[in-house]
């Protein structure tokens, strides 16, 4: 299993916090994604940045070495053993852990997402016929689409972490931070 945190520049206290909760919480084969000094310098809106990042850097490793892997963005706060993760993270190919918002056709926040590798080849098509977007409406659209055997697991009453009040570059001011429900 390979864990991401997504980062950006100027975020690393953020993204450091994360790496050593995740470390204390037994979280294997961790790897900060910090690719990006800003968006301006490449022409990406802020709110597409996690689709490009997740396209550009994650999608190939996944590729490569062919492993399942939790995403979770540098604001996350994990307080929950690793085990527990797995544990949710094996109902489903693609798993929604930790969000913040859900309405009849969205699902806001991919603050902790797991894929299982077996579906890397549908979402590296998905992902190259789509148009840059918001990370969480590309997951939202690529999991309703999946079949229902093929499990799109939103864990609706217990989400798996939570997030730290913190500067939301997508939102452009301080966004409040949510609790764990576990």
């Amino acid at each position: 299993m390979l864990t991401f945190i997504i980062s950006y520049k100027g975020n690393e206290e953020q993204a450091d916090r994360l790496l050593l909760q995740l470390k204390q919480a037994g979280f294997p084969d961790i790897t900060i994604i910090n690719p990006l000094p800003s968006c301006d310098k490449i022409g990406i809106k802020p709110s597409k940045i996690i689709f490009y990042t997740f396209k550009k850097y994650i999608l190939p490793r996944l590729i490569a070495f062919k492993d399942d892997c939790i995403i979770l963005e540098d604001d996350a706060d994990v307080k929950s053993p690793y085990s527990l993760y797995l544990q949710h993270f094996q109902k489903g190919l693609l798993s929604r852990l930790s969000w913040y918002k859900q309405t009849k056709n969205y699902i806001g926040g991919t603050t902790c997402v797991g894929i299982d590798k077996r579906l890397i080849h549908r979402l590296n098509i998905a992902i190259h016929k789509a148009r840059p977007q918001h990370w969480d409406r590309f997951l939202t659209t690529f999991g309703y689409s999946l079949d229902s055997g093929e499990h799109y697991v939103i864990e609706k009453e217990k989400r798996l972490g939570g997030t730290t009040t913190h500067y939301s570059p997508i939102v452009g001011e301080i966004r409040e931070g949510y609790k764990t429900t576990f």
